[in-house]
């Protein structure tokens, strides 16, 4: 009996196509945030048996120096990601185990930004409230502790999931409601700063 696999891809940044000794196979890499990647393998086979496609691994290598691999080997899973990573220019290697040790091959370079702030490792000097959160059209925000006010006014930027600021504004009141419709769906970041250098960053869920 024949096998058939298919695992299906998303395409961003580039796609490659792996050695021909597949019947379809290639792989999608794009960035996923400001500091990581997703490799992922959309493959399909009619042989009779799983050994033209054994095992692949997806690796990353920054700068020209060490490849490091993704957190594990994987059979027929169509992701890996890479988190976390430094600012720099990364390349994706997609090592191929077949009967044949057929097994190579390298993506394009593709430029990680890094994060502005690191969530999680962040001190949040303002106490902040978002509402709710995954949000769909409109964002409550709450300044629970450190002083906002019309002398004292917060800028607070709206930061997507590649480090980009979408969006910037004044906050002058500790109860502010914005409206986030026309954000599409995804990953942001909250970022909060008022004139006396004190912050907060927060994550923020869009869903539609």
């Amino acid at each position: 009996m024949n096998t058939n696999i298919i695992l299906r891809l998303l395409c961003y940044l580039g796609v490659f196509t792996l050695p021909a000794f597949h019947s379809i196979a290639q792989v999608s890499v794009f960035q996923t945030s400001c500091s990581g990647l997703q490799a992922k393998l959309e493959a399909f086979t009619t042989s009779n048996s799983n050994d033209e496609l054994s095992s692949y691994t997806l690796e990353v290598l920054k700068d020209e120096g060490l490849w490091v691999s993704s957190a594990k080997n994987h059979t027929f899973l169509a992701v890996s990601e890479f988190e976390n990573l430094q600012k720099g220019i990364y390349r994706v290697k997609v090592v191929v185990a077949d009967a044949d040790n057929r097994n190579l091959l390298i993506s394009d370079p593709i430029a990680i930004n890094g994060c502005p702030f690191a969530p999680g490792n962040a001190t949040n000097e303002i106490a902040v409230s978002l509402r709710p959160n995954p949000a769909s059209t409109k964002l409550e925000i709450e300044i629970l502790s450190g002083l906002i006010s019309s002398d004292l006014p917060a800028t607070l930027d709206i930061i997507d999931g590649l480090g980009h600021t979408v969006e910037s504004m004044k906050l002058i009141s500790a109860n502010t409601t914005i409206s986030v419709a026309h954000l599409p769906a995804g990953i942001y970041f909250i970022s909060i700063k008022n004139n006396s250098n004190l912050s907060a960053f927060e994550k923020l869920v869009i869903k539609k």
